[in-house]
């Protein structure tokens, strides 16, 4: 991790550093500050990236939603990530945390496939990673 490396005095930021925090949501109170103490000092553009709304840390507090309430954020409006119009409304739902309506519609597109056995699930997925 960065943070362990930084502890060691390897891979030092500068002035010239932009640091892209992804998952930031998943960033613990007490190592959001180290990460914005270390940046501040360098001099060093931080940015962060990530949805408040999903995993939070595993240690105390939610630095990242803090910081979005506080200062704002820029949002994504238009998922590029799924090329069809029923995917990307798929993934509004689980957003959105219509995770039944999601899974129906993914359903629907032949896209859930149940098995009775895990072994047959397993050979199954498998032969389709291959």
């Amino acid at each position: 991790s960065w943070e362990l490396r930084w502890n060691q005095g390897r891979n030092r930021i500068d002035a010239r550093t932009v640091f892209v925090l992804d998952e930031a949501g998943m960033v613990s109170s007490r190592q959001m500050a180290h990460f914005v103490e270390a940046v501040t000092k360098a001099g060093a553009k931080l940015v962060l990236v990530g949805d408040p709304e999903q995993l939070q840390p595993i240690e105390a507090g939610a630095a990242f939603r803090a910081i979005a309430d506080r200062i704002g954020y820029a949002e994504l409006e238009t998922i590029y990530r799924q090329r069809a119009q029923w995917m990307r409304d798929a993934s509004l739902d689980l957003a959105r945390g219509n995770v039944g309506k999601a899974v129906d519609a993914y359903r629907a597109h032949g896209q859930v496939r149940g098995l009775d056995l895990k072994a047959q699930a397993v050979e199954n997925l498998i032969a389709d990673w291959n």
